[in-house]
């Protein structure tokens, strides 16, 4: 006697619970998928912080040559051959070099001032 009721529900039962297994798959790797993009979105956020640290050590070392090139303009029009009486003063060419270092220094802190007024700079 063949029954088609029983292999109808056995068949049935055998469906649900590919079907639950299927569902099971489905949501893991629908959680792994969403893991996978958080920690993708991590990295490109930890890769933004280092490239803004490296825009801003950019920033700090372009200001110093800046800076520093004050000083070469600075000696660059006093050896030129322009003849004048300051020439061969010892006093004038202390007070030359000494002016353009503070006045460099002076230069680069007020810049860096500057740029942390503006948010440029987050770094202490």
């Amino acid at each position: 006697v063949y029954d088609d009721d029983e292999d109808f529900q056995e068949c049935e039962m055998l469906f649900e619970s590919y079907f639950i297994l299927a569902d099971n798959l489905f949501d893991k790797l629908s959680d792994l998928s969403e893991y996978i993009d958080d920690t993708e979105d991590l990295i490109n956020i930890e890769l933004d912080h280092h490239r803004n640290q490296l825009i801003q050590l950019e920033l700090v070392l372009t200001t110093a040559t800046f800076s520093i090139a004050l000083i070469g303009v600075v000696s660059g029009i006093f050896g030129m051959n322009i003849r004048n009486e300051s020439e061969s003063s010892h006093t004038t060419f202390l007070m030359v070099t000494v002016i353009s270092c503070l006045g460099s220094v002076l230069l680069f802190f007020a810049i860096m001032l500057f740029c942390r007024h503006k948010k440029l700079l987050f770094f202490s």
